[in-house]
């Protein structure tokens, strides 16, 4: 908000040392090192500003499938077949029935590196729709131990998000769009987690 009335470099000096700064919670420094990154973009430096995002480890690899029906903003409480079967594995190759025709989980070009999935670019028609983002999480560690971790989660419109088949975000407003607007405490089981986001917009497409 201050960006146009103070001085850039200034403002990207203070995000990069909140980003760094010890004293501060891991969360809020991933955020500072989300919006630094966001600076860098603004002064003309995206390459530097993708990488500063693929560091913090916001997931970036989905399957996408979509568009279902949102007219009347009905769509976020009407669980459609992905949301049905939120429990079983994520497969490519079956179709469920979609908002003008059928529509399968696919894999998303990996050219979405803000920390954002932009659903316009990837289903038709835009308005009034639901879409689907899944994907696995595993911690990586080698440890073969469940381990309590938390989720984050922000979208342009209306949001569902389930960890291992349970919902564990909802929120039904639809606001503009903010990477982090919520977080949850989840439990990381050994192996791979299922991550599973719905999320709804009205006459623009919805961002994750």
């Amino acid at each position: 908000q201050e960006w146009e009335r103070s001085d850039p470099t200034k403002i990207q000096e203070a995000l990069l040392a909140l980003s760094e700064s010890p004293r501060v919670s891991p969360p809020l420094r991933v955020y500072a090192g989300l919006l630094h990154a966001y600076a860098k973009r603004r002064r003309g430096d995206l390459p530097g500003s993708q990488e500063a995002i693929r560091k913090l480890g916001y997931v970036d690899r989905w399957l996408v499938a979509g568009p279902f029906d949102n007219e009347g903003k009905t769509g976020l409480l009407r669980e459609e077949m992905p949301e049905r079967e939120r429990r079983d594995a994520f497969t490519s190759g079956k179709s469920y029935p979609g908002k003008e025709r059928p529509v399968r989980f696919r894999e998303a070009p990996h050219a979405f590196m803000n920390g954002w999935i932009d659903f316009g670019s990837l289903v038709r028609p835009q308005e009034f729709v639901c879409a689907y983002a899944a994907t696995y999480v595993t911690s990586g560690d080698g440890k073969n131990v469940p381990r309590q971790v938390s989720l984050w989660a922000g979208s342009a419109g209306a949001m569902r998000v389930y960890w291992n088949g349970e919902e564990v975000i909802r929120d039904e407003k639809y606001r503009s769009l903010d990477a982090d607007r919520f977080a949850t405490n989840v439990t990381l089981q050994p192996g791979w987690n299922r991550l599973l986001v719905k999320v709804c917009g009205d006459d623009d497409a919805p961002l994750l």
